[in-house]
């Protein structure tokens, strides 16, 4: 399997702590099969705490020479929170995609809709990135008919996986499982932050999926749509 969305890098943002985590982190994600993963910290451009291109680089350099596992490929990309002049950032090459492809992880606010989520993914997709929408399904203002609209558009629609279990309530979870049964569900990821309640969870959730909704369904997510998206990932 492949997680596009984790926050494992110790240290960084929100998620591993200290090496010990990051290192147990990693052990989760290979007991659940996981042979790829994304490594997406959080991007806050025109912030104290934003991470260059080359800040990151640096930080991805150690963490490979630390934690390189047999079996498991790392890449390089970023949570990206939208602010105003993060389009012009990225083609300035500013901002860290994934692997520097054209593929982004980019997220909103989870409370108000202080940007018009419309009007950036058609804005990102019109200056050649592929954006991937980060946990919508957390964002208290949106509903199905606005995430067919933004795919509609070209986001890919990314829902975390602690959202289908119920672990962020009942409305994420209600929201989740209502694009899954529409469709509109292109990846799940782990979002993983620590070995506590944000934990590498996928191949608990695969097995969810496939005996709630099947096993194409699940093969779609988990395999087919994962899998063409990191090799359009690894061709940048």
């Amino acid at each position: 399997m492949i997680d596009f969305h984790t926050h494992i890098i110790p240290n960084i943002d929100d998620g591993a702590y200290n090496d010990a985590i990051a290192r147990e982190m990693i052990d989760e994600e290979l007991q659940d099969e996981v042979h790829s993963i994304i490594l997406t910290p959080h991007i806050r451009y025109k912030s104290d705490e934003f991470l260059s291109c080359q800040k990151l680089e640096d930080i991805f350099e150690d963490f490979y020479y630390k934690f390189k596992t047999k079996g498991v490929e790392f890449f390089l990309g970023g949570e990206i929170y939208y602010v105003e002049g993060v389009i012009d950032a990225l083609l300035k090459n500013e901002i860290m995609t994934i692997n520097k492809s054209k593929y982004i992880l980019i997220e909103f606010n989870l409370f108000y809709e202080i940007n018009n989520i419309r009007n950036v993914i058609a804005d990102v997709v019109a200056n050649g990135f592929k954006p991937i929408l980060a946990h919508p399904e957390r964002y208290a203002y949106v509903n199905v008919e606005k995430m067919r609209e933004y795919r509609d558009l070209g986001a890919i629609i990314q829902i975390d996986s602690s959202s289908i279990l119920g672990d962020f309530g009942r409305k994420p979870k209600k929201l989740a499982h209502k694009l899954l049964k529409r469709g509109l569900v292109d990846l799940i990821s782990s979002d993983c932050h620590s070995v506590g309640t944000r934990r590498p969870n996928l191949k608990r959730t695969v097995e969810y999926i496939t005996k709630k909704y099947g096993e194409d369904t699940a093969k779609t997510i988990f395999e087919t749509n994962a899998k063409q998206i990191l090799e359009e990932i690894k061709q940048r």
